[in-house]
């Protein structure tokens, strides 16, 4: 057996567990908004089974989240914790999370306040990975392009 140094020990034990004083829990490892941004993409693509999602509309979605409830951040951070694991059934605020960043996803509208805010329309995941779905508004190609069956890859 290994043996490791008591600071080490110590170290890893406050980075993984936090410090507890009267009450108040002070972690002793903040993620910074990087960290988070990185972590939450790793989310979505997991949920969406994409493995290049556009980072801007991620900024977007994910700056919405934590608008909407500030608590979303270390959410995000626990949700990621479950990434290749099942969330839980105890844990049905991350189950909710996750549901409410699949739907931004393949919407582009995420509730702030119980109010729908529209983050993306032509980049919602409902016109880019459904094959023969286009925006209203927007034609799909030349003229009678819809007489034909889509091409599915």
């Amino acid at each position: 057996m290994r043996n490791i140094k008591k600071r080490k020990f110590i170290s890893n034990l406050v980075k993984g567990f936090g410090t507890t004083s009267m009450g108040i829990t002070i972690n002793s490892y903040v993620e910074s908004d990087n960290d988070i941004l990185k972590k939450f993409m790793k989310i979505s693509e997991n949920l969406t089974g994409e493995n290049e999602l556009d980072l801007e509309l991620g900024k977007k979605y994910l700056e919405h989240l934590i608008i909407a409830n500030k608590q979303n951040k270390r959410k995000i951070i626990e949700l990621y914790s479950y990434n290749q694991n099942q969330i839980p059934e105890s844990r049905r605020d991350l189950k909710k999370l996750s549901k409410e960043i699949l739907i931004s996803w393949f919407t582009g509208i995420v509730k702030v306040n119980g109010i729908s805010r529209l983050v993306t329309y032509t980049g919602s995941h409902t016109w880019t990975k459904l094959k023969g779905m286009k925006p209203q508004g927007f034609c799909g190609g030349k003229f009678g392009y819809w007489s034909k069956k889509p091409k599915l890859s």
